[in-house]
Parts: structure tokens; C-alpha cells; sequence
């Protein structure tokens, strides 16, 4: 089954990157995956970088209206001040899993809506090790040719990834939806 990736905008003070480069999205776009792009002044790649690896342009924050089965990819949480419910699969940092600020909101907003939060600071390799993490090396991220779980995807695994993710989550149950 062919995914349909969406990589949403996102605007922090200080903070440019992204993870999705325009080499990952053309790579996907050969194996037949979908790409989306939302508009972005604030990435550190332009949009017509994503656009000229055959990328589609959209509007910044219409990732609310995509079509349900389709994997919204970002780095930074959601904004705070929304309540809607989330109705499609996520992939981030949510900062959900130990307690912190907002977390309860933002998983009630997956609950409600029936969506599902893959937390990239929980998404391991076949080898227990965490494939996402940050700190001293954060602006390498943008220099990864693939997206960030692009150690699963090169192994041709995109569809398993997104059934059972959850299940390696460093023991985390699956969500419902999986």
C-alpha cells in the first residue's frame, strides 16, 4: 500500500529544520508514495526545492483537512491554543509519553478524533536503538538524505512501519487505531 506523506509547516522562535529533505520526498515519490508540502518561510529548505522533486505545494495549515488516511509529518508539537480533534496519524516530537506540559491535552485531541501520534522520541531500529534524538547534533537533520525514520523506509518497510510502530515504542502499548 502506497502512503500518502504530508510534512506540515511549522514556525518556532529560532528553529528551522525539518524532517523531510527534498531528496527523501523524491525518493518517495519514485517508490510511489504521495508527497505533500505545506508553504513555509521558515524552513530551512525552500518550497521550490520540494516542488521542482515533484512535490505538491499547499497552503500552510491545511494538513487539518487532508483526507484521513494521510501520515501528517512535522518535528515540533502542535500549537497549544488548539482543541480540535485529531483525526489522521502524526509523526513528531509530541513530548506526550513522560508527563510533560500539554501532554494530556494533546493526547485527549487523539483520542477524541481517533488519530494517532507516532512520537519520534519513541521510534527505535530493529537494534533497540532510538532513530530520532537531538541535542549537539540537531542541525544534522537537515542533511539526512531520507526522512527521519529513513533507516525503516530504506528497507522497504513503509507500510509495517505505520501498523507497528506503536508496538516498538520502547514497550508502549499499541494506540486503538493499529
Amino acid at each position: 500500500m502506497k502512503s500518502h506523506i504530508w510534512l506540515r509547516s511549522e514556525t518556532k522562535d529560532h528553529e528551522r529544520r525539518t524532517p523531510l529533505t527534498p531528496i527523501g520526498a523524491q525518493q518517495l515519490i519514485q517508490d510511489g508514495h504521495i508527497v505533500t508540502v505545506e508553504k513555509c518561510n521558515d524552513r530551512i529548505i525552500k518550497d521550490s526545492d520540494y516542488q521542482n522533486v515533484g512535490c505538491q505545494l499547499v497552503d500552510a495549515l491545511s494538513w487539518k483537512t487532508a483526507p484521513k488516511e494521510t501520515i501528517i509529518l512535522g518535528l515540533k508539537e502542535l500549537p497549544e491554543n488548539e482543541s480540535d480533534p485529531l483525526i489522521h496519524k502524526h509523526i513528531f516530537f509530541g513530548h506526550a509519553f513522560k508527563g510533560q506540559a500539554g501532554a494530556t491535552e494533546l493526547l485527549k485531541r487523539f483520542k477524541s478524533g481517533g488519530g494517532s501520534l507516532y512520537d519520534l522520541e519513541y521510534l527505535i531500529d530493529e537494534n533497540q536503538r532510538r532513530v530520532a534524538a537531538f541535542g549537539f547534533w540537531a542541525d544534522l537533520l537537515v542533511q539526512r538524505p531520507l526522512w527521519i525514520p529513513g533507516q525503516i523506509y530504506l528497507k522497504g518497510k513503509i507500510s509495517h512501519l505505520f501498523t507497528t510502530m506503536n508496538t516498538k515504542m520502547n514497550g508502549l502499548p499499541p494506540s486503538k487505531n493499529d
